[in-house]
């Protein structure tokens, strides 16, 4: 067997090795790093009154018992189905119940290369604020 051909398919096993233990779709550090945690006042205070898109990356049933007024409800299985409905450079807040999944979706959507992206954290720290949030 000619040596060009055993370098060839070495190097198809070592590319085809890599792409199984690396996501392709996973966040970028420097992306990462683009992913500010914030809190309420500072949403309502710098965020609020300019374009964005609010996102309750929570269950349906967890939006309908209560959600921050203007949010939709993405919730982060389906986050992906969203993505063409985002406009580039216009910033997204993402929040759930504790915090978790809205860092999940924000790294998601940061490797995404949707910028900026805002990790509100979870609605109890609103509500503990005293903030309003809807029903419904």
């Amino acid at each position: 067997m000619d040596i060009s051909v055993v370098v060839i398919v070495g190097l198809g096993v070592v590319a085809l090795a890599a792409m199984f233990f690396v996501r392709l779709d996973a966040p970028r550090f420097s992306q990462a790093a683009a992913i500010e945690r914030i809190n309420g006042d500072f949403y309502r205070n710098k965020l609020q009154a300019q374009p964005h898109v609010l996102v309750d990356v929570r269950t349906p049933g967890e939006y309908r018992g209560g959600h921050l007024p203007g949010a939709v409800n993405w919730p982060l299985p389906a986050l992906r189905e969203h993505l063409s409905e985002l406009t580039p450079g216009v910033p997204v807040i993402v929040y759930c119940a504790s915090g978790s999944r809205s860092q999940s979706a924000a790294l998601f959507l940061s490797g995404q290369g949707i910028a900026p992206v805002y990790n509100l954290g979870g609605i109890g720290a609103w509500q503990a604020q005293g903030l309003p949030v809807e029903r419904g």
